[in-house]
Formats: structure tokens, C-alpha cells, sequence
């Protein structure tokens, strides 16, 4: 009898030991992925705005904002991305409308609210908390 409860310990500790395992594993790689979430959405953000500066000054593409958008593709969310499709063509039909400014803004707002509920998690900004505090005035 002592030799199957011996047995038994051993084995509920062998399943513990794999399952915390494999659920640290799982805990590690999120952390990961929202570090390099987090990575991406600020420098994306840099270097979007650097390549709007840069072809205000007549300067060629920047190539920074090619690797940024393409990390970003990888890391976010669906709904980052949708979001993101939406400023992209906000911003080419703004080049030739300057009216449509103010739909940008709202659509960049969309934008890094969709990117604090993923980094953050539960969030209770609202979109007029993100208007206020946006980069983009106007």
C-alpha cells in the first residue's frame, strides 16, 4: 500500500511539473509577443510620423516605416489592423483633400486606442479620453 501511494506522488508530481511547464511556456511567449507588440506599435508610430515629415521636405520614402509596418503586421491584433488599413487610406486621400485632416485624426485615435486595449488589456479610456491626449491636435 505504501508502494502505490509512493507511486502515486510520484506521478501527481510528474504531471504538475509538466503541466506548470507548459503553462509557464504559454505565460513567457504572450509576455514575448506584447513586448514585441509594444515595441512595434511605438516605433511604427515614430517612424510613420518621421515619413510624414520627410515627405513634407520632399525626401524620399522612409525605409524604417517599411520594417515597422511589417512588424506590426506580424504582432497585432486583427482589429490593430483594421485600424490601421483605415488611417493608411485616410492619409493617401488626405495628400490630395487637406479637409479630410480631421477624419485622420479620429481614425489615428481609433488606431492607438484599438493598440492600448491590446497592450493594456482591460482599459477604461474612452475614445474623447485618447482625442484629448493624442499627438495629432487639431
Amino acid at each position: 500500500m505504501a508502494e502505490m501511494v509512493t507511486l502515486l506522488a510520484a506521478i501527481l508530481t510528474g504531471l504538475f511539473a509538466v503541466v506548470g511547464y507548459f503553462t509557464q511556456k504559454a505565460l513567457d511567449r504572450r509576455e514575448l509577443i506584447a513586448e514585441r507588440r509594444r515595441e512595434a506599435y511605438a516605433t511604427y508610430i515614430k517612424s510613420l510620423f518621421d515619413g510624414m515629415d520627410q515627405a513634407r521636405e520632399g525626401k524620399a520614402f522612409n525605409p524604417d516605416e517599411i520594417y515597422w509596418r511589417t512588424r506590426v503586421v506580424l504582432y497585432a491584433t486583427d482589429d490593430v489592423l483594421e485600424h490601421l488599413a483605415r488611417l493608411q487610406t485616410m492619409i493617401a486621400s488626405a495628400k490630395t483633400d487637406e479637409t479630410k485632416h480631421a477624419a485622420v485624426k479620429v481614425s489615428f485615435d481609433a488606431l492607438l486606442l484599438s493598440m492600448r486595449r491590446e497592450i493594456v488589456g482591460r482599459t477604461n479610456a474612452s475614445a474623447d479620453v485618447i482625442k484629448q491626449v493624442s499627438p495629432i491636435i487639431g
